[in-house]
């Protein structure tokens, strides 16, 4: 009678276990899959965190799709000839994180694509980073100023672009828009 008693058991154990290894393997299987979407014939791919482009033989990161981005005007300027920028903005932001992931993802895309961002603020500041407004932008250096406001939008004023948020969470979706107009996309 004891020998019956036990094949319940052995087979909950093994059942249980069974469970346990094919959820392993489905889970290592789906987070092992990218989800794919195109835009103008460029691939993009994700890794739930980024999406992912080869654009001239570079392969670039971003936060957004070009399509979950068109809805944001980036100002018409001439942007080839352009290898180095000044991005800026307030010591005191209340959105100073959000700024700071903003200017990261800009820098380190334009950086592979040769443009080189040069990080400052509009005041004298205690990080002792140089001090950049609209005034120091010019054709070849223009200027990204990031700012708290009461509206969400960029605009340019000469050769400064202003990527302006009345909540924090605006400023990468407008980063990646302006980093597709610089890498022509848009």
């Amino acid at each position: 009678m004891r020998r019956k008693e036990k094949k319940p058991a052995v087979f909950l154990a093994v059942f249980i276990a069974a469970i346990m290894v094919t959820s392993v393997i489905g889970y290592i299987i789906a987070d092992n899959t990218t989800q794919q979407k195109k835009y103008k014939g460029i691939k993009f791919e994700t890794d739930s965190v980024s999406w992912f482009a080869v654009i001239d033989g570079t392969r670039y990161s971003f936060s957004f799709l070009p399509q979950d981005v068109e809805y944001i005007e980036t100002p018409k300027m001439d942007y080839t000839g352009i290898v180095q920028l000044y991005v800026t903005s307030s010591p005191n932001s209340t959105s100073s994180g959000q700024i700071a992931e903003s200017i990261f993802e800009l820098s380190q895309t334009l950086s592979q694509k040769g443009i080189y961002a040069l990080q400052g603020f509009i005041v004298e500041n205690e990080y002792s980073l140089p001090v950049f407004t609209c005034s120091n932008a010019t054709q070849f250096v223009p200027v990204i100023y990031y700012a708290d406001g009461n509206s969400t939008g960029i605009r340019k004023e000469g050769n400064c672009i202003i990527i302006e948020s009345d909540n924090s969470y605006s400023f990468l979706p407008y980063t990646d828009a302006l980093i597709y107009r610089f890498l022509g996309l848009t």
